[in-house]
């Protein structure tokens, strides 16, 4: 357990209960017993899930712990004579202002993109940040100096782009490692140490076991145990992870590793999934670069993806262009179920349109990482679809003043036409990311094909679905959260899932092209 880890504060035990992911908050939070404030059970009374809102909450009291759910667009101002908790969990372009002092001594922020918490008004003695995307957090200029500050802690865990804006400084906190950092402020600069050297420095912080009920949250909910698949042979735990390892792909061996059901097994899973598939009534899909592999497209995390040869001083192997690609089976599968209402809408990380290009209609996918035949006015924001790759033909005077301009000029107004790629470090489109938010609210079912669920915040969608059923190859940390895991390639999984529905795969054809 890692010291970002931390959410509560127990002052029965005069310690911190274990943070293991916010599903379990509520449980966990439930268990806990205060003497300050007054003894009693501290539950989440306030769960706030709201879009286009703002909210003032000014009749919190020091027992009231808060948890902002899946909020889109909102604004929260939070005073009063002080609440116990604050947490977020998956909130997108929201801002939380807090003016209540936390008595619990923890604001909690985790699967967040684009949020700003304004904390100038009091004192926060730990700030936790984990699996968040750009977020600004403003701290009065006397943070971690003035005598009432010191000992004042962020800490970060998964985070990109993450700006601390004391007083009128801003620094910009990045950790996208899977172990934390502690940044604290000394002789007026901000200081980043790892756990070990933090608590060595200044102690161990003692901590208490989870309750075994919240420890290991349900994340399985059937409504008939028959339809639970039967027990199959799973891939040892994994190895731990490289701390010191700073890349994009894998930081061990073990982690790179890709394994497969036995013949049994997988028609066992396939069978439940099926069954799955046929009781769920809002199903959403997620993909990743595997799904696109027999495409002769490269992934990015197996063996011979484009982050593991980089990281060996190697070069991932494609020996086509992108747009000589076409769609797969799996592609064609996935747009047989969205035309047929099976499947609900879609959302990926892949820049390589194959899931536009096999039908999938525009308003039925959210494609966070961009698409590379698409290109848009920076004015009007119409939308080119071209024949193209638009990130690969590019005007060198265009792209010296904005690097995503392609040089060319938008039909309807003087605006200059941007690719959609998302790079490292910038933020996701607002739109489809916000869509995406909402599908996967409503999921009944997350089916997650070809990811190693690495990248915030898309990996953190799937698990707000009833059921999460995870198909790929490698292991995923999330692979405890699933409802039935599944090891084999996205193409013969899909195929077998349409024959157990009956459903024809369509064969690929340049009219499907959407």
């Amino acid at each position: 357990m890692s010291f970002a880890d931390l959410s509560f504060w127990c002052y029965e035990c005069d310690s911190y209960i274990e943070h293991h992911s916010l599903r379990a908050v509520t449980a966990l939070a439930s268990e806990a017993k205060f003497k300050e404030p007054p003894v009693g059970s501290l539950t989440f009374e306030a769960v706030i899930t709201e879009r286009n809102k703002e909210l003032n909450i000014s009749d919190c009291t020091s027992a009231d712990a808060m948890l902002f759910k899946t909020c889109t667009h909102c604004t929260a101002r939070i005073s009063g004579a002080g609440c116990h908790s604050v947490a977020a969990s998956r909130c997108v372009q929201c801002i939380l202002e807090l003016s209540a002092e936390v008595l619990g001594g923890v604001v909690l922020l985790s699967g967040c993109n684009e949020v700003r918490l304004d904390t100038k008004a009091i004192v926060v003695p730990v700030i936790i940040l984990e699996d968040c995307f750009t977020v600004d957090v403003l701290l009065p200029k006397e943070w971690g100096t003035e005598e009432k500050y010191r000992g004042a802690l962020c800490v970060t865990k998964c985070c990109s782009n993450v700006r601390l804006c004391i007083g009128e400084r801003a620094l910009t906190l990045d950790n996208t490692r899977s172990s934390s950092l502690v940044w604290t402020m000394n002789d007026n600069a901000l200081q980043a140490v790892d756990v070990e050297s933090y608590e060595k420095k200044h102690g161990a912080i003692k901590r208490i076991s989870a309750p075994p009920a919240a420890a290991a949250p349900a994340t399985v909910h059937r409504d008939e145990a028959e339809t639970a698949p039967a027990a199959c042979t799973a891939p040892p735990p994994p190895a731990a992870a490289d701390t010191n390892y700073t890349g994009h792909g894998h930081s061990t061996e073990e982690e790179i590793k890709e394994f497969f059901d036995t013949p049994e097994d997988f028609e066992i899973k396939m069978k439940s999934l099926a069954e799955l598939v046929k009781k769920s009534k809002y199903i959403v899909v997620y993909t990743g670069a595997g799904i696109s592999t027999s495409a002769s497209i490269p992934d990015y995390r197996g063996p011979k993806g484009v982050w593991t040869m980089q990281d060996k001083g190697g070069r991932a192997e494609m020996n086509i262009t992108l747009e000589e690609a076409v769609p797969t089976s799996a592609h064609m599968a996935i747009a047989e179920l969205v035309r047929t209402g099976v499947v609900a809408y879609v959302v990926s990380t892949n820049i390589d349109g194959l899931h536009r290009r096999s039908g999938i209609p525009k308003d039925k996918i959210s494609e966070l990482h961009g698409n590379c035949y698409i290109e848009t006015c920076n004015k009007c924001h119409t939308e080119y679809h071209r024949s193209y790759d638009v990130s690969s033909v590019k005007h060198v005077d265009m792209y010296a003043f904005d690097p995503h301009a392609t040089g060319r000029k938008c039909d309807k107004c003087d605006g200059y036409l941007i690719d959609s790629i998302i790079n490292f470090g910038e933020s996701l489109p607002v739109l489809p990311t916000a869509v995406a938010v909402e599908s996967s609210r409503k999921a009944d079912l997350a089916l997650v094909l070809g990811t190693s669920m690495m990248v915030h915040p898309a990996c953190d969608m799937p698990g707000q679905a009833r059921e999460m059923v995870i198909c790929n190859l490698q292991r995923t940390m999330f692979d405890k959260q699933c409802s039935l895991r599944i090891f084999e390639r996205t193409d013969k999984v899909m195929t077998r899932l349409m024959e157990l529905l009956g459903v024809r795969v369509p064969p690929f054809t340049a009219a499907t092209k959407q």
